[in-house]
């Protein structure tokens, strides 16, 4: 092993690459024997580093103040070699690492990147509340960002890289190093199976709770599949984006489905045509209100309120009551992080 990303460097990679690893069952018997390692590999790499993992894309509202020339962060053993350096940025590994917390990036062996898991314990030691459940949001979803992409993400065709399941679990083995605490809080609010970055945004302001700046609307599953009849009778699956049930102090309950509008979400007119289907589908099979969000809806915080109250308004769920006078701002600030533009 000449590196190992980690940090922010390995969540970035895990975020932005369809197969950021390979499998450890094809190397497994090697993977075994390493180690991470003492020191750097050396200024020539670390400039090579510095080229190819130095600049890959981040998911809006993780990180609110990124610097523009973010070094590469690399884990080493040895904290004799952890001395500042041009474009890296040194990392001390100084407790025992399981070998399926290391991943080999190719399979020459030469460069590892941490595991989702490990990644997200690291990154929780160094962002803020809203950004680990953001990080961890993106862990467990379902796409990675991809310029190529529309709407600059693609789908992962083997499901998510890790769940809230396996971070529990992980966690729970973690005993008490540095981010453990504000990664088990952080948590119970990470979405999974997200389709795009904004899709767990939109879950996350509308379903946070009131001390988070979220409108605190419910419990949220994205993407679940839901069967009904369409308007010929026919049994059919459909998977809206949002599945919320919402819940009042009298334990009344009530179920509403979100979409985005296929026009600004979607590529293709047969796919526009066939996800107006779908909404028609969604609409005519399910008793319970569907709403459509637009991306021009999620600029402008007033339409975001508009929205809440019309939800609340068709389900008969009223808002729970609070005693935070600085609510609204709370709640401004959060969209302002996850949707105003940059």
């Amino acid at each position: 092993m000449d590196y190992c990303l980690s940090y922010f460097s390995a969540f970035n990679l895990l975020i932005s690459s369809s197969r950021p690893f390979v499998s450890l069952s094809a190397s497994n018997g090697m993977v075994r024997t390493l180690l991470v390692p003492e020191s750097t590999p050396g200024a020539a790499m670390e400039r090579e580093l510095a080229v190819y993992y130095g600049h890959l894309p981040e998911i809006q509202g993780v990180r609110p103040h990124r610097e523009s020339n973010s070094k590469v962060d690399l884990l080493i053993r040895d904290v004799n070699f952890a001395s500042t350096r041009a474009n890296v940025a040194l990392h001390i590994c100084n407790s025992k690492v399981l070998p399926s917390m290391l991943l080999p990036i190719d399979t020459d062996l030469k460069g590892f990147v941490t595991s989702p898991e490990f990644t997200y314990l690291q990154i929780a030691s160094k962002l803020d509340f809203i950004g680990t459940i953001l990080a961890g949001s993106a862990l467990c979803s379902d796409y990675f960002l991809n310029q190529n992409g529309h709407g600059g993400v693609s789908q992962r065709q083997n499901g998510p890289l890790t769940n809230r399941a396996a971070i529990a679990k992980f966690l729970s083995m973690q005993g008490r190093k540095r981010g453990i605490v504000p990664a088990k809080r952080a948590l119970q609010h990470i979405v999974e199976k997200a389709r795009s970055p904004r899709e767990a945004s939109l879950a996350l302001l509308l379903c946070l709770p009131y001390n988070l700046g979220g409108f605190n609307l419910g419990t949220v599953e994205l993407n679940k599949p839901i069967e009904l009849e369409n308007r010929y009778g026919e049994k059919i699956t459909r998977i809206p984006d949002l599945t919320i049930q919402l819940k009042d102090k009298r334990q009344k309950r009530a179920m509403v489905l979100l979409d985005y509008d296929p026009a600004t979400t979607h590529s293709g007119g047969q796919k526009i045509t066939r996800d107006l289907d779908r909404e028609n589908e969604l609409v005519t099979g399910v008793q319970c209100p569907h709403f459509s969000v637009s991306g021009e809806m999620l600029k402008s915080f007033e339409s975001v309120q508009g929205l809440v109250r019309q939800i609340r308004e068709s389900t008969g769920i009223t808002a729970r009551d609070t005693t935070m006078s600085d609510l609204e701002e709370r709640q401004r600030v959060l969209w302002a992080r996850l949707f105003k533009a940059r």
